[in-house]
């Protein structure tokens, strides 16, 4: 999504975690993911507002390694397909 001002172009990205290049950050909006598979993720700190950042993928881009709240986690590409960002851009 794109919102485009007369002053100038804010553009407003959302994306999902699995879809950031390494070293990119996003702040999470929202969950598209079972309740258990949620539950567990904010258990770990993966939390509405929070800012995560892809760190890198294992040689089959299965795990990611992210980074969120100075911790590193490695997650399934399934559940980070489920986990929605915000980015500006």
């Amino acid at each position: 999504m794109t919102i485009i001002f007369s002053f100038g172009i804010i553009a407003l990205v959302t994306k999902t975690l699995d879809r950031l290049t390494e070293g990119e950050t996003g702040v999470i909006v929202g969950f598209d993911l079972p309740t258990d598979t949620q539950i567990r993720l904010m258990e770990m700190g993966f939390l509405e507002g929070h800012e995560v950042t892809l760190v890198r993928f294992a040689p089959l881009r299965d795990p990611l390694e992210v980074d969120v709240l100075n911790s590193r986690i490695s997650i399934r590409r399934s559940e980070a397909s489920g986990i929605r960002l915000r980015q500006f851009g």
